[in-house]
């Protein structure tokens, strides 16, 4: 149906099928997903490709990922991490940077 999300690899996701009430508590009923400690913690290269170490630039609170997009065109070598609470948003950004790493090897981590 039209309402369905997209799925094809690559393509880029549209904000539409991703929206998430503003005012609501997204960590109030969140056991899916345990928290690293430490960044020594985390596997990176599990989010940049297969790149080690931490990121060189961090966003918080990224919403759909404009900054993040900016910042990988600009600074195609760096690594970008951006942190949102809203699960449907963070598929959103998830899809969409895997859409412009299909569309721009090389960029994007």
């Amino acid at each position: 149906s039209s309402r369905s999300i997209p799925r094809a690899m690559g393509e880029y996701p549209q904000k539409r099928f991703f929206r998430s009430r503003a005012h609501c508590n997204p960590l109030s009923n969140n056991d899916g997903f345990e928290y690293p400690v430490r960044p020594e913690d985390v596997d990176w290269s599990a989010h940049y490709g297969g790149a080690v170490g931490p990121p060189d630039y961090l966003d918080i609170g990224c919403g759909f990922g404009g900054l993040v997009e900016s910042l990988g065109r600009l600074e195609p070598r760096k690594r970008t991490l951006g942190l949102e609470i809203r699960p449907k948003v963070c598929e959103f950004v998830r899809r969409r940077i895997d859409s412009l790493r299909t569309q721009h090897a090389g960029c994007f981590g």
